[in-house]
């Protein structure tokens, strides 16, 4: 038995698998054997996933456990975003990078980038590889630590 925690993820002391995201701070069962890893909440089977049989960096997350406002993220990836950066500027490219290579993941530094594409639609390139200029001007970027 194990409290779901934030990140809706259990761990088979190797792994971490997901389940569904309404878990979190539940305390769900958690059958583990050889090839499975099933997650039981009241007697009912919620999750259910292959074992890795090796340690793995990233966790086995099926995107119907994530909330919504995480699925939105499924679709980006780093090359993605590395390309519109280009197309930008070299201050834009070098603020997608540190975003980018500043968590444990690429993944951690998604939610960054879309703002800037965000950023960049509403004020503008210009706007914005001149704002991505000045804050790099000021030292490390990001600003903030990102977890």
């Amino acid at each position: 038995m194990a409290k779901v925690p934030n990140d809706y993820l259990i761990s088979d002391g190797r792994n971490k698998y997901s389940v569904p995201y309404n878990l979190i701070g539940e305390k769900a069962d958690i059958r583990v054997t050889k090839n499975t890893v099933e997650v039981y909440y009241h007697g009912n089977r919620v999750a259910s996933h292959l074992r890795l049989q090796t340690l793995q960096r990233n966790p086995l997350v099926k995107p119907e456990h994530m909330p919504e406002a995480h699925k939105k993220y499924l679709p980006y990836n780093a090359d993605d975003f590395k390309l519109w950066a280009m197309s930008v500027g070299s201050m834009t490219e070098q603020a997608v990078k540190s975003f980018l290579e500043s968590g444990k993941a690429a993944e951690q530094g998604y939610k960054a980038c879309a703002c800037l594409t965000k950023l960049g639609d509403r004020y503008g390139k210009e706007r914005l590889e001149a704002a991505c200029a000045r804050v790099l001007s000021f030292g490390t970027f990001p600003p903030y630590p990102q977890h």
